[in-house]
C-alpha cells in the first residue's frame, strides 16, 4: 500500500470514529432519559483502547449491548431518531436473532439483545455489564466499555460464534496482549463467573499459540460431535492472502505481523 492510499484509509477511519462519536452523543441522551447503560462492543471499544491514533480498527457499523429490562424502550426510542432495518434489507445471518440494526444518521447501529450467540454459548451478560467501566469522553457515565478480562472472553466469543480463527478478533486479542498483561488465574476466576470455562480452554490456547508458547490444538465445544460446534483452521489460503503472507495457519501470520 502507498503512502497516499495509507493515509487516505487512515483518514476514512478516523472520519468513521468521529462518527461514532457523534451517533453516541445521541444514544447517550436516550440512555439518559430512560435511566439504562450503553455497553459499547468490538470497532469502536477496540480503537478507543487498545489501538494508537495512527493505526485505527476498520470497522462499518457501532455495536452496542443495553441491559434487558430496558431494550425495548430504547429500541423504540432509537428507531424515532434513525431507521430500523428489516431482515430483506440486511441479510446477516444472526440479524433480528439477537440483535437489530438501526441507522441513524447514516451510519448503522447494531443493537445486541445478547452478547454472544445463546444457542452456542452462554454469558452472563448482566453480570458484564455491571463490571464495564464508564468511558471517560461521555460525562454521563452511561457509555461504558467491557474491562480487561470480559474484553478477552467477549472477543474469545465471537471466534468461536463464527468458528473458524482466520477472525478479525484474533488480532484484537494481539493487541490487547500487547498493551496489557493478563493474569490466568484471574482470567479464569472470570470465566467461572461468568459461566464461560469453555471459553478459558480456548482463549489460554489461542493465547499461548500467539505467543509461541505452544501450538493450538483443535477442540469440541461439547461431547456430541455431530454439533457443528467445532473450532479449527480453514480457509488458510484466505488468511495468507489477507495478511499478505503463507504460513500453516492464520494465528502464525497474524504473530509474524504483531510481535505479542
Amino acid at each position: 500500500m502507498s503512502k497516499q492510499s495509507a493515509s487516505a484509509e487512515s483518514t476514512l477511519l478516523m472520519a468513521k470514529y468521529i462518527q461514532c462519536k457523534h451517533v453516541l452523543k445521541k444514544l447517550e441522551k436516550i440512555a439518559s432519559e430512560i435511566g439504562c447503560d450503553i455497553l459499547v462492543l468490538k470497532g469502536f471499544a477496540m480503537n478507543s483502547i487498545f489501538y494508537g491514533d495512527t493505526e485505527k480498527r476498520n470497522f462499518f457499523d457501532l455495536d452496542i449491548f443495553v441491559e434487558k429490562s430496558f431494550q425495548l424502550e430504547f429500541l423504540d426510542k432509537c428507531i424515532r431518531i434513525g431507521k430500523l432495518l428489516e431482515k430483506s434489507e440486511n441479510v446477516g445471518f444472526f440479524h433480528n436473532y439477537y440483535e437489530k440494526t438501526v441507522v441513524i444518521d447514516n451510519f448503522p447501529v447494531d443493537i445486541h439483545f445478547r452478547l454472544c450467540n445463546p444457542n452456542i454459548l452462554e454469558l452472563n451478560d448482566e453480570m458484564m455489564l455491571n463490571a464495564s467501566i464508564p468511558v471517560e469522553f461521555f460525562k454521563s457515565g452511561k457509555i461504558r466499555f467491557l474491562n480487561l478480562e470480559d474484553t478477552l472472553i467477549h472477543l474469545a466469543s465471537h471466534i468461536i460464534n463464527d468458528g473458524f480463527l482466520n477472525h478479525y478478533s484474533v488480532v484484537d486479542i494481539c493487541k490487547v496482549l500487547n498493551k496489557f498483561s493478563i493474569n490466568k488465574q484471574e482470567l479464569l476466576i472470570r470465566c467461572k463467573i461468568l459461566g464461560a470455562k469453555k471459553i478459558y480452554k480456548f482463549l489460554i490456547s489461542l493465547i499461548q499459540d500467539i505467543k509461541g508458547e505452544k501450538p493450538y490444538k483443535p477442540f469440541y465445544l461439547t461431547k456430541n460431535r455431530s454439533k457443528n460446534y467445532f473450532i479449527r483452521h480453514r480457509n488458510k489460503l484466505f488468511a495468507s492472502i489477507y495478511f499478505r503472507g503463507i504460513a500453516r495457519s492464520s494465528v502464525t501470520v497474524i504473530r509474524s505481523i504483531i510481535k505479542c
